[in-house]
C-alpha cells in the first residue's frame, strides 16, 4: 500500500508542478478572422512563449445572418447597467497584462450611402494613421463608396502571462458580483 500511495503522491506533485509551470510561463494566441461572405475565425494558443505545440482552440465559418434591434440588457432593477470608475479600470488594468506582439488588418468596406462610408472613413482615419508608428501594427483599410460591403482579413498575435491576470481579474470579478459597476 505504502508503494501505490507514492507512486500516486509523485504522480499528484509532478501533475501540480506542470500546472504551476503552465501557470507562470508566457502563453502566446493567435486570432484571426477572415469575412468575405461568411465569417471564419481561428484561435491558435502556444505554451512556453510560442515555442510549445500549436494548440487550435476554434475554427470554422458561419454564415452571416441578419438580426434585429436588440434591447439594451438591465438590471433586476430595471436600469441599464452603469460601468463605473471600479469596473473600468480593472478592466484597463486586465487589458494591461496582455501584451501586443502584432496586428494585421487589411479590409474593404461600403455603407449603402457614400456620405456615410466618408464619414466612417474619417473617424476610422486617427486610428489608421495613428497606429501606422507602431512596427507591429499594420493597418490597411480602404473604403468602398459605389457598394454596400464589408471584406478582409484580421490577425492578432498576443502573449500573456495567466498568473498575472489573477488580480485583475479577481478585483473586476469582485467589483461586478457587489454591483459597484
Amino acid at each position: 500500500m505504502s508503494i501505490l500511495a507514492t507512486v500516486a503522491l509523485a504522480f499528484l506533485a509532478a501533475v501540480l508542478g506542470l500546472l504551476i509551470a503552465a501557470l507562470l510561463t508566457t502563453w502566446r494566441l493567435r486570432l484571426g478572422v477572415v469575412k468575405d461572405g461568411h465569417w471564419r475565425f481561428s484561435a491558435v494558443l502556444r505554451f512556453l512563449d510560442g515555442r510549445g505545440p500549436p494548440i487550435p482552440i476554434s475554427g470554422g465559418s458561419r454564415k452571416l445572418q441578419k438580426k434585429g434591434v436588440r434591447k439594451p440588457r438591465t438590471r433586476p432593477g430595471g436600469t441599464a447597467w452603469p460601468a463605473g470608475p471600479e469596473v473600468v479600470g480593472d478592466a484597463v488594468d486586465l487589458l494591461r497584462c496582455i501584451h501586443l506582439r502584432s496586428a494585421k488588418v487589411s479590409a474593404q468596406f461600403g455603407c449603402h450611402d457614400p456620405a456615410d462610408t466618408g464619414h466612417l472613413y474619417g473617424l476610422l482615419t486617427p486610428v489608421i494613421y495613428g497606429a501606422g508608428g507602431a512596427a507591429a501594427v499594420d493597418l490597411d483599410v480602404a473604403p468602398v463608396f459605389d457598394r454596400e460591403c464589408l471584406e478582409g482579413i484580421a490577425s492578432i498575435d498576443v502573449s500573456v502571462r495567466p498568473i498575472a491576470l489573477v488580480p485583475s481579474a479577481a478585483r473586476l470579478a469582485w467589483h461586478l458580483s457587489r454591483g459597484n459597476g
